[in-house]
């Protein structure tokens, strides 16, 4: 599960400051964090995934006290549990969409490559619409493109905890339910917890958790 308590942080220069008192989220459940952009939510996420050290307070995950361990305990944790789907697509330009899907097994030593990761790969671009561009170079994709080859590289490690940051944001209607779907559904199937940031009203009643972020900073970003 994912457990907060008198969690603190700010920026420095900055008046903006973020006070979580006490949040939980049980293993396999879902959660939204609610709220304009600029809000905090993309700070509370990488927190939770261990990018960002509280100034104060305990972040437990998977079992895991983020807040004492060393970072590269945390980035071996979030390398080989978590799922991260951020804002900033961090593709690779000079690799196809196949080879980028799979990026995180060429990079990180930590994860083991297994003879099924290439058909997970397809398997995935196959459920996010994108198994015509597999030998593409992602420079020839759109943006919302982009966007659902960044989720299927989240979920090639089968990961324990996805983080998503706004996945829906730059998709249309059509392509935001069907990753909504496959979120969900993998969510469920592998019993991973979902913590999405979103401050789309329509998927607010999708999520069994929901925390708003009205009442937890001091100013915007």
């Amino acid at each position: 599960m994912l457990q907060v308590t008198n969690l603190q942080f700010h920026y420095p220069e900055s008046g903006f400051q973020l006070s979580l008192p006490s949040w939980m989220v049980p293993e396999g459940e879902q959660a939204a964090l609610i709220g304009p952009s600029g809000s905090g939510k993309t700070t509370l996420l990488s927190l939770l995934a261990g990018i960002l050290q509280p100034e104060a307070g305990e972040i437990e995950l998977l079992g895991k006290p983020l807040h004492q361990m060393s970072e590269t305990e945390r980035r071996n944790l979030r390398i080989s549990q978590c799922g991260l789907i951020f804002q900033s697509f961090e593709l690779i330009p000079y690799l196809n969409v196949v080879q980028n899907i799979q990026l995180p097994y060429y990079l990180n030593p930590v994860l083991e490559r297994s003879s099924d990761v290439e058909f997970r790969a397809y398997q995935l671009a196959e459920q996010l619409g994108l198994s015509s561009y597999l030998q593409n170079r992602v420079t020839s994709l759109s943006v919302g493109e982009q966007q659902r080859l960044a989720i299927c590289r989240a979920l090639i490690t089968q990961p324990q905890v996805i983080l998503a940051d706004e996945p829906t944001a730059s998709l249309d209607q059509t392509n935001a339910e069907r990753v909504m779907d496959v979120l969900f559904e993998y969510s469920r199937e592998q019993k991973a917890m979902l913590i999405m940031s979103t401050h789309d009203p329509a998927l607010f009643t999708l999520f069994e958790h929901r925390l708003d972020f009205a009442s937890l900073v001091s100013s915007p970003v």
